[in-house]
């Protein structure tokens, strides 16, 4: 579940991690430079179910990295 229903977020290859949040007070984009440079290309990412804000990458070497913003 995305920190905000009104988000969208956007990663490619290694990273970073782009949260755009399209409206409200805090509207604008966030780039999460901590979500970066991993060592495999990132093919998949999912917000958790459950936990908010949560999302886990999944590398195109099988790998799996969770990250909090």
């Amino acid at each position: 579940i995305p920190a905000s229903l009104s988000c969208i977020a956007f990663v490619s290859h290694r990273g970073p991690l782009y949260i755009w949040t399209i409206s409200g007070p805090d509207s604008g984009v966030t780039v999460h430079k901590e979500a970066h440079s991993f060592l495999s290309d990132i093919c998949l990412f999912r917000w958790h179910p459950l936990k908010k804000g949560k999302v886990v990458f999944g590398h195109t070497d099988g790998s799996l990295s969770i990250f909090q913003p």
